[in-house]
């Protein structure tokens, strides 16, 4: 069954990173505003059936997420009982705020389509952004860095029999590399850091999970 679970969680994060392209398939010039850069002008032009199907396979990818992460700890659970209940703790966590983030996003999509004072756009994504950023940002801290750490940490100590180099497969690590390139070359990395990486990075913790299973 664990070898099952470990497939979930690959194939979850192959789902997220097309959940996500959905959302980047801008048919116009696409020029960013508001905080952080996050409004996009081409939002405008994604289409209704774009945004359902990212959200369904968001959910889809955040329940396969939490699966693949208690695939990795079951095996662990006897070499060390505190690193388990820790990655089944960020299963749990992770399964919520992965599904909260993308549909955060997906609704500020759609306020930004449907609105037609687009003058104020900016001030009202602003208000709904800082209005989720703090259980967001504490959802992201414990879905991405605690469950890369920990799972970092099994690989190094020997819990989960598969290369070392494997360490540097998880979420934080391919967003951290997405953020690098992007900054290397705004223009043709802008959206690696935040569209694909995250997904990638799940994807890999899948695989680790699969190949330790089957090694």
């Amino acid at each position: 069954m664990n070898i099952v679970f470990a497939v979930i969680g690959l194939l979850a994060g192959c789902a997220y990173c097309y959940a996500c392209h959905l959302l980047a398939v801008y048919k116009e010039p696409d020029e960013v505003s508001g905080p952080m850069n996050m409004i996009h002008s081409a939002w405008a032009t994604i289409p209704d059936l774009n945004i359902e199907i990212s959200i369904l396979l968001a959910l889809a990818a955040s329940i396969g997420y939490a699966i693949g992460l208690v695939s990795m700890a079951n095996m662990i659970s006897e070499a060390s009982p505190s690193f388990a209940a820790l990655l089944k703790g960020c299963a749990s966590v992770s399964s919520v705020g992965l599904f909260l983030c993308h549909a955060v996003w997906c609704v500020m999509i759609i306020l930004y389509q449907k609105l037609e004072d687009k003058a104020n756009i900016d001030s009202i994504l602003y208000e709904l952004i800082e209005s989720f950023r703090i259980p967001v940002c504490a959802i992201a801290v414990i879905s991405l860095l605690c469950t890369s750490v920990v799972a970092a940490c099994n690989i190094v100590f020997g819990y989960i029999n598969v290369p070392i180099v494997f360490a540097l497969g998880n979420p934080l690590i391919t967003m951290a590399i997405g953020y690098g390139l992007y900054k290397f070359k705004p223009d043709k990395f802008r959206e690696l850091p935040m569209i694909y990486m995250p997904g990638l990075g799940i994807a890999l913790l899948g695989l680790e999970a699969l190949l330790a299973n089957i090694l």
